[in-house]
């Protein structure tokens, strides 16, 4: 049905649909003198309500604060209190107790952040091995904690391996992070894992900076075609992914070239990526370059802010730019050679 039950037969029942456990929270905010309201939604791909009454797009109940103008989703399992998920970003509402249109927030760059920092060596015969630290905010958090609730038993050793093969990385691997059951904690986690040589060692040769067992966003770019001409206006959501990269390479080889710096900017897509080339500072007491190891500094900043989660015919342009910046970067390699 489309009418909420009352939150008694909610209760007895102990069953509920999203426009029942609306409904349970909104009398829970009410008895602690918040006023609170249930809000019909789309949870889909309709950013607009018809003209003429019509249930059709409707297909989702979130919760409406208006003292802070603020949406909550009671039925996503994953999402902290005012977090809302991108299926429901930028949508019309309807306001159930005081009968008016509304709309949820657009997805924010600043709020719809990945960042990950990753720590890297590799040995002599060409083996990775590292760790990672990965903060997830926003409207990607609820993603992760899903997938992270499901590290357990037989899985555990699973999930490594194929999150590492996404890459191109043959490899394992272990996640360690605090409870994503509780919401009141953000999601955080850290990751150690060993991957199979890449390349060959002491070369010469040329490596592509790995992605380590971390979240690949920007690396996934590699493959990806550029947007065709769009006729008709389509999904444009802002976020942000941030990496940073820290590769020591052994002693037994010097890096001879690194991929040029890059800075993008355009209506609201930007790119920055920049590469550095450093001594190993606990290769104390040698004042031999070439008896210290070389490590590799990459920080990559990718992101997208755009007026509406709706894009406009032609504004799939400045996407394309961006692609092919991101592209080009991807495609520069580490070159080193034996000592």
């Amino acid at each position: 049905g489309i009418v909420p039950n009352d939150a008694d037969d909610i209760l007895r029942n102990l069953y509920g649909d999203c426009k029942d456990k609306s409904a349970l929270l909104v009398a829970l905010l009410t008895a602690k003198g918040i006023e609170a309201e249930s809000a019909m939604v789309n949870s889909g791909y309709a950013y607009n309500l018809p003209k003429l009454g019509d249930i059709a797009p409707i297909n989702h109940v979130i919760t409406y604060l208006p003292k802070w103008d603020l949406y909550v989703d009671s039925t996503d399992r994953y999402a902290a209190f005012g977090e809302l998920s991108f299926s429901v970003s930028d949508k019309p509402t309807v306001l159930g107790k005081s009968g008016r249109y509304h709309r949820t927030p657009k997805s924010s760059a600043a709020k719809n952040r990945v960042f990950k920092q990753v720590n890297m060596q590799i040995d002599t015969d060409g083996v990775i091995t590292g760790e990672a630290t990965v903060a997830v905010t926003g409207s990607s958090a609820p993603s992760f904690r899903s997938y992270l609730m499901d590290y357990s038993g037989p899985k555990k050793d699973e999930m490594a391996v194929s999150q590492l093969a996404a890459y191109s990385q043959v490899g394992t691997g272990t996640y360690e992070f605090e409870p994503m059951g509780d919401l009141t904690k953000p999601v955080i986690y850290q990751t150690t894992f060993s991957v199979e040589p890449m390349t060959h060692f002491p070369g010469p040769g040329a490596v592509w900076m790995p992605v380590g067992l971390a979240p690949g966003r920007i690396n996934s770019l590699r493959s990806e075609p550029p947007m065709l001409a769009q006729d008709f206006p389509f999904v444009c959501r802002s976020y942000a992914y941030e990496e940073h990269y820290q590769l020591t390479l052994p002693k037994n080889v010097s890096v001879t070239h690194l991929p040029d710096s890059v800075t993008f900017k355009e209506n609201g897509h930007s790119y920055r990526a920049t590469y550095r080339l450093r001594n190993n500072d606990s290769d104390s007491g040698s004042h031999n370059n070439r008896d210290q190891s070389q490590v590799v500094l990459l920080n990559r900043v990718l992101e997208i802010e755009t007026p509406s989660d709706v894009c406009q015919p032609g504004d799939e342009a400045a996407y394309n730019k961006l692609l092919q910046v991101v592209q080009r970067d991807l495609r520069g390699q580490i070159l080193y050679e034996p000592n």
